[in-house]
């Protein structure tokens, strides 16, 4: 196999005791992608430069690492500490591959790119390093299109381990879903300082949308469906009683939350007018109109005062179910945090696996 792209320009570069791809380094933080292909990392410096430049990165830019794993002393630990170095909860938007043919040397972004000798790690700064810089956009995206693209293609994705995977999980089907429920149904008063901060139930203000406590019923069907996954699959090691006992408590709050929500939408201020004058055809006889749709809007302010008042009689029990809902959810992460480690060992074990069978 072989791939050649034509009149390719740059600057050439020859470096020593430091990084003939800086340029590159500088760019990161300000571009669309960042990719990387190398042979070899420094996998047992904790404090690495080139690492911990990586973590700093915004989690909304995705960053490919194609890496190879060289034999040698230690190769079992090798593999476990680069496996648990490039765990992605240490990271935003990271994505690793494993290419055991790959020798190549690739730094880029969208905005430039550094061909070279020169590994992605801080030990080859002490080394003398001959690579290419280019700058050009045209040029830089073929590089990326032709060149890291046929690498990733013949590479195997490391597996993120289930932990981090299922807590991403987890915390998206849930907890903003709630809060903008809460957000829509009730107004905060209050600027903490002198006066506290307190949700107050305004019917002129309040939202109620049905479909979103709908959907809020959908997700928490999924949410149980991979908390029952990690009680089957950890059944050894998972605390089943307390997490039961949690979920429970959490469904009971769920099925009195959407009833609530169910009575608070019985009467909205968006109903007044159509109410109005329903009652107003309701009496009408023909004769003095205004006596009938002066009386028409004495009964809806009397219904909407009675209801406006169950409302604010059930603001307490509402906020109190909000609360509830929160904190039996972190209740359940809480549990499966304590079984992190043999979420996380298991599949560091089957990424080696992988590994050694690719060698």
């Amino acid at each position: 196999m072989k791939k050649i792209i034509s009149n390719i320009m740059g600057e050439l570069i020859l470096t020593y005791q430091e990084n003939g791809y800086q340029e590159v380094l500088d760019t990161f933080t300000e571009s669309d992608y960042i990719n990387i292909a190398t042979f070899n990392i420094n996998s047992f410096i904790s404090n690495s430069y080139l690492i911990h430049g990586l973590r700093e990165i915004d989690v909304s830019t995705p960053v490919t690492l194609i890496l190879n794993v060289p034999e040698g002393d230690y190769y079992h630990r090798r593999i476990n500490y680069i496996l648990m170095l490039l765990e992605r909860e240490r990271f935003g938007n990271l994505n690793v591959y494993f290419n055991f043919s790959n020798h190549a040397k690739l730094i880029m972004t969208n905005k430039i790119a550094y061909i070279g000798s020169q590994n992605f790690s801080d030990a080859s700064r002490n080394n003398y390093e001959l690579g290419i810089l280019v700058r050009e956009l045209e040029q830089v995206q073929k590089i990326e299109s032709e060149i890291f693209e046929e690498l990733k293609n013949n590479s195997v994705l490391y597996s993120t381990s289930e932990y981090n995977v299922r807590m991403e999980e987890l915390s998206s089907l849930l907890n903003g879903s709630i809060k903008g429920i809460r957000q829509q149904i009730f107004t905060v008063y209050g600027d903490g300082y002198p006066v506290p901060e307190q949700e107050i139930l305004d019917i002129h203000q309040a939202y109620f949308d049905k479909n979103n406590w709908r959907k809020f019923e959908e997700l928490y069907a999924n949410f149980e469906e991979v908390i029952n996954e990690i009680i089957d699959g950890y059944q050894e090691v998972l605390d089943q009683e307390a997490i039961q006992s949690y979920m429970n408590e959490l469904n009971l709050s769920i099925t009195q939350f959407i009833s609530e929500l169910e009575e608070l939408s019985n009467f909205s201020i968006f109903q007044e007018e159509s109410m109005m004058w329903e009652k107003f055809y309701e009496n009408d006889t023909g004769d003095n109109l205004d006596y009938h749709m002066e009386k028409a809007v004495n009964v809806v302010r009397e219904i909407k005062e009675e209801e406006f008042h169950q409302l604010e009689d059930l603001t307490d029990i509402l906020i109190s179910l909000f609360d509830s809902i929160e904190e039996q959810i972190q209740n359940v992460m809480d549990r499966i945090y304590e079984i992190r480690e043999e979420m996380i060992s298991r599949t560091l074990l089957f990424n080696e696996t992988i590994i050694r069978n690719r060698q």
